[in-house]
């Protein structure tokens, strides 16, 4: 059969290629994107290879030779491992847990070409998803954030997934036979998501929170897409947790600090003794001002500046 039939999907890109091997030029391509109908379905695929011209007994060009390896793996594994680098220089010292998310969401959904992507997170109880806030490419579809919505209402069998730690993936919730039926429509049509990939997030057990991709219409998710969903989802919760952690501990860090500034006869202080066996302060409250005539900050970058009483004072209970 002619070349543009057995590939006729691909064609348009290949024809000036084969026009120019033909008319005596060869040429070479390496990782040439083609959308290939091949398992049924429109398929991305890359390519290094190279089209020959071929001469006949009359010295013309009677046909082309073409060497081929096919290098898709190579290539996503290539776009996989830039994007982590890009989702790790973008995360790295950011400490609130809600740019967290959002970078994350919205460096995923640029990278796959999605409409909307964000985390969800479960109540104690397990039973109803909140989005504080998530990312929209250009107004394809509505945010969530600020919105909540019981698990069930989805459909039973897609939640059970998600409670066993599936990642869930659906071409089109309105046939998929566990998230179809009239029941749960008005949920799928409410949020807008005709398709999506949820990626569940469970720790200790317990189903804590969700990262989604939505799409307002059907859409077929390879299983790269889902995958990288999935080192998403488990790189950034954890950086979120991080996060969250070390604002608890800041909050609490600074209303101790306010206490210990108001008290009227008491001095706090966090001090180390180094392994030298020099002692070392890296907090004084400002009662050193009122107790000992010191400059709490100047007292921080020199120790020595607190007299011997007071470092033996506080010596057993650096020694603890």
């Amino acid at each position: 059969r002619p070349f543009r039939e057995v590939w006729s999907e691909i064609w348009t890109e290949i024809k000036p290629l084969v026009e120019r091997a033909l008319a005596g030029e060869a040429t070479f391509h390496e990782n040439f994107r083609l959308v290939m109908e091949r398992n049924g379905y429109p398929e991305e695929t890359w390519y290094t290879f190279s089209y020959s011209p071929v001469p006949d007994d009359s010295g013309a060009v009677g046909g082309m030779f073409c060497a081929c390896t096919e290098t898709t793996q190579a290539v996503l594994t290539d776009r996989r491992q830039g994007f982590r680098l890009r989702l790790d220089d973008r995360l790295r010292g950011l400490t609130d847990a809600r740019e967290v998310m959002y970078a994350a969401a919205e460096l995923t959904g640029t990278h796959l070409g999605v409409a909307r992507t964000g985390y969800g997170e479960i109540d104690p109880a397990g039973e109803i998803v909140s989005v504080e806030r998530d990312w929209t490419s250009s107004g394809a579809v509505a945010s969530l954030a600020g919105e909540a919505r019981i698990l069930d209402a989805f459909g039973p069998a897609v939640i059970a997934d998600l409670r066993a730690g599936r990642t869930l993936v659906v071409e089109d919730c309105l046939t998929d036979p566990r998230s179809a039926g009239e029941a749960y429509a008005a949920t799928w049509a409410g949020i807008g998501c005709r398709s999506l990939v949820v990626v569940p997030l469970l720790k200790e057990g317990r189903f804590r929170a969700l990262f989604y991709l939505h799409e307002p219409a059907p859409r077929r998710w390879t299983a790269s897409e889902a995958e990288l969903a999935r080192d998403v989802a488990e790189r950034t919760w954890d950086a979120v947790e991080r996060a969250r952690a070390e604002t608890e501990l800041r909050d609490r860090e600074e209303r101790l600090r306010m206490l210990a500034d108001n008290l009227p006869n008491g001095m706090v202080y966090q001090a180390i003794r180094e392994p030298t066996g020099q002692v070392r302060f890296t907090y004084v409250s400002q009662a050193a001002e009122r107790l000992h005539g010191l400059d709490p900050e100047a007292v921080v970058a020199d120790a020595a500046l607190l007299d011997a009483q007071v470092l033996e004072e506080f010596r057993p209970t650096l020694e603890r």
